[in-house]
């Protein structure tokens, strides 16, 4: 099944800028994982309704993230793939289109305005404010000069 995601830099380890469209994902079942885990209407959305979608509150946030992965394929081939383990701590996989891997581990934090991932050996946090259409989260980076990125999520681990 061919995707069109518009699928945007996340910088820092990530260098792939632009639109992305018939990318593949990792596992088939990335789409249908996404509503899977989606939030019910209510405590989990917040207020409002951007081009992104609605602006989700930190529960929100915890209910796609915690224990799940967030996927999402690079305009050059490549992907990135986001696990966000129950307690907060992260792996960040990053697969070049030629297939070298990088990992970078952090912890997620979330405070009732964005959130935030703090990756080692990085001395800023990369904090984002996250939105939910309904298939995918885009967060809205704050205080960096990163474009938003899109990305669906998947329940469980897959790296």
């Amino acid at each position: 099944m061919a995707w069109l995601i518009p699928a945007l830099a996340l910088g820092g380890c990530m260098s792939s800028h632009g639109l992305q469209t018939g990318a593949q994902p990792a596992s088939g079942s990335a789409a249908a994982s996404a509503s899977a885990v989606a939030p019910a209407a209510g405590p989990g959305l917040g207020t409002g309704y951007s081009n992104y979608g609605q602006p989700l509150t930190k529960i929100g946030f915890l209910h796609l993230t915690l224990g799940n992965t967030l996927y999402r394929p690079l305009a050059d081939g490549g992907r990135t793939s986001i696990y966000v383990a129950p307690g907060g701590q992260l792996t960040m996989r990053v697969v070049s289109p030629e297939g070298h891997v990088v990992d970078e581990t952090g912890i997620q934090s979330v405070n009732p305005k964005d959130a935030c991932w703090s990756l080692k050996g990085k001395q800023q946090p990369l904090c984002f404010r996250p939105y939910w259409n309904g298939r995918l989260m885009t967060l809205l980076f704050v205080g960096a000069n990163v474009l938003p990125a899109q990305f669906l999520v998947e329940r469980g681990r897959h790296l």
